[in-house]
């Protein structure tokens, strides 16, 4: 008997911005985790800055692609859009988006064994669009238990 393999295992780098009142997300995949990533998924959120008015309080956590220089030379130069707030270090319980990535994995990703790279990146994109176009899903996954607790560890991490 004969098991498929899947090959050389390969990764998709998925970049996230998440709204925690209205539940509207964004994302942006690249093959690496590079700061390239994050400009271009900043980008999308300056376009919604601009188009709305409103300005956006990014929460970061302290991965590495978020400590380039050119990245900080792009917070510097959009800080009237877009406001950092930075995570503590091992914190993710504090980042709501780091649910979503759950879900993701554990309900559409988990288990799963595609026959190319390609099927695995359109699976992908079907999930993420998921998200994109159905709000109220987004923050009934991130948003219905953790308040409270995210306050708890919030003041505790400060």
């Amino acid at each position: 008997m004969r098991v498929p393999s899947p090959g050389k295992n390969r990764k998709q780098t998925v970049f996230g911005g998440f709204c925690y009142g209205r539940g509207l997300f964004y994302h942006y995949t690249q093959a690496r985790k590079t700061a390239w990533g994050v400009r271009a998924l900043l980008r999308q959120l300056v376009k919604r800055t601009r188009r709305t008015g409103r300005r956006i309080i990014l929460v970061m956590d302290q991965g590495n692609p978020h400590h380039a220089k050119s990245l900080e030379r792009d917070l510097e130069d959009i800080k009237e859009h877009i406001e950092p707030f930075w995570l503590p270090y091992y914190c993710p319980d504090l980042n709501l988006i780091e649910m979503l990535w759950k879900q993701i994995k554990r309900s559409r990703m988990a288990d799963v064994l595609f026959s190319s790279f390609e099927q695995f990146t359109d699976h992908l994109s079907e999930a993420l669009n998921d998200f994109a176009c159905h709000p109220d899903l987004t923050l009934s996954i991130a948003t219905p238990h953790c308040r409270k607790v995210i306050r708890k560890k919030l003041l505790v991490a400060t």
